[in-house]
């Protein structure tokens, strides 16, 4: 599949998975939740939802017996991605002072870059050279 309609779709999928992100981010933030909470539970939600649009449909699986290692691969993917986020929205927040959605929208951007490539050359790779 060329590069351009892989981004296309992914870029599908982050926005699917950016809406139930900030479903969950702004629910949170209504009902008072501190900004780092709402962080944290919105990228959860969010991450749920890119691992399988992104494993069954963005970058299909060349072999069906490699979901355990797309998913090793995809947590460690997750966890930088996780703590650069929520690293991105503490900074901006409390030191730079700079509104909480404006905030996570700019972590957002940072991420999505970020995971698209990781995920394009790292965790949904194609491993079947010889193909």
């Amino acid at each position: 599949m060329s590069n351009f309609w892989e981004l296309l779709k992914y870029s599908f999928v982050a926005s699917s998975s950016a809406i139930a992100d900030w479903i969950v981010f702004t629910i949170s933030i209504y009902f008072n939740s501190h900004f780092l909470v709402a962080q944290c539970t919105s990228r959860l939600s969010g991450g749920a939802t890119s691992f399988f649009l992104n494993r069954f449909w963005t970058f299909p699986p060349y072999h069906k017996n490699k979901l355990y290692i797309q998913t090793k691969r995809f947590f460690l993917l997750y966890c930088l991605s996780y703590v650069l986020s929520i690293s991105v929205v503490y900074l901006l927040v409390e030191i730079v002072e700079i509104h909480v959605f404006i905030s996570k929208l700019s972590a957002d951007i940072i991420c999505f870059f970020l995971n698209f490539f990781a995920m394009k050359l790292y965790v949904f790779r194609n491993t079947n050279k010889f193909k």
